[in-house]
């Protein structure tokens, strides 16, 4: 483990290849009789990871619910989407359709943000069980007040905010965090999609922006599987990625993203379900897949 902010570049090959632009050489070496204990060496330097709240278990689901907003980049007329209270109804669907569902992010789209005041929205959500995150597109301002007034509980780090990478994306996950616990009782929950060595102690990685398809799930499965083998015991993609996908698709990427510690929805820019303006990655939006196409080949 390089200790070093410096950019660096690996090449796994034979010899392996670590370089870092930097002159100074400064590193660990962990060792040890099983994968268990070299993570166990590596997590007492760089950090445990953290226990996520129970919510956080649950499904979750990112959308712009505030489409209304002239700043939003995206589709301004997306029906039950037009202000953040608008989240509440996909609530109900959600318990009308017995979904074991955990949170939202209604503020979740370019130039999004949410219909004020935020407070009556978290409420109404919290009242049907679900807790309510919000995208840090500009920032952590008003995080204080989100947090400690209107009881918001979760925070997603994005490219707008943290996408310089590096010692300012470490440092952003943290103030997310500070966030959260500085200004309540609740315990951190934040998803991010730049890592670090120690960004176990603080959140949750994603894959980012992809794509709802067989080679996008294949690729899936070494790369969560592997960013748990470096100690991120939260890694997750989102369900069916967020542009495309199929019923087919659908199906296999939440049957076994559902035995991932973390997984969510990322929905307004997927296929059209069941009509236009809908775009949602919900699963009661997809119909009974009837043969799916899900056989053993494709696993």
């Amino acid at each position: 483990m390089r200790n070093t902010w410096a950019p660096g570049s690996y090449g796994f090959h034979a010899p392996t290849t670590l370089t870092h632009d930097e002159k100074r050489f400064d590193a660990w070496y962990f060792t040890g009789d099983s994968l268990k204990s070299v993570l166990d060496a590596y997590t007492d330097v760089s950090g445990k990871p953290f226990m996520a709240p129970m919510w956080g278990f649950e499904l979750g689901n990112a959308d712009c619910f505030n489409a209304s907003n002239p700043d939003y980049q995206g589709d301004h007329n997306r029906p039950r989407h037009q202000t953040t209270p608008d989240v509440v109804g996909y609530a109900a669907d959600a318990r009308a359709a017995d979904m074991p569902s955990g949170w939202f992010l209604p503020n979740d789209g370019y130039g999004c943000g949410y219909t004020k005041p935020l407070k009556s929205t978290v409420d109404a959500l919290k009242a049907k069980g679900f807790q309510t995150g919000l995208w840090t597109s500009t920032g952590l301002g008003s995080i204080a007040d989100e947090v400690g007034t209107a009881g918001s509980r979760g925070v997603k780090t994005d490219v707008a905010w943290i996408g310089s990478g590096y010692k300012y994306a470490f440092d952003g996950v943290q103030q997310a965090v500070d966030g959260i616990e500085k200004n309540s009782d609740a315990r951190r929950y934040v998803w991010t999609v730049d890592g670090w060595a120690g960004t176990q102690r603080n959140a949750v990685v994603w894959t980012g922006d992809t794509h709802g398809t067989w080679d996008d799930m294949r690729w899936h499965v070494p790369a969560i599987t592997g960013a748990g083998l470096s100690g991120l015991n939260y890694a997750a993609g989102d369900i069916d990625g967020i542009f495309g996908g199929s019923p087919q698709t659908y199906t296999r990427d939440l049957q076994w993203k559902a035995f991932t510690p973390a997984f969510m929805t990322m929905s307004g820019w997927g296929a059209t379900n069941p009509s236009a303006g809908y775009q949602d990655k919900q699963p009661w939006r997809f119909a009974e897949c009837r043969p799916c196409g899900v056989s053993g080949r494709r696993g």
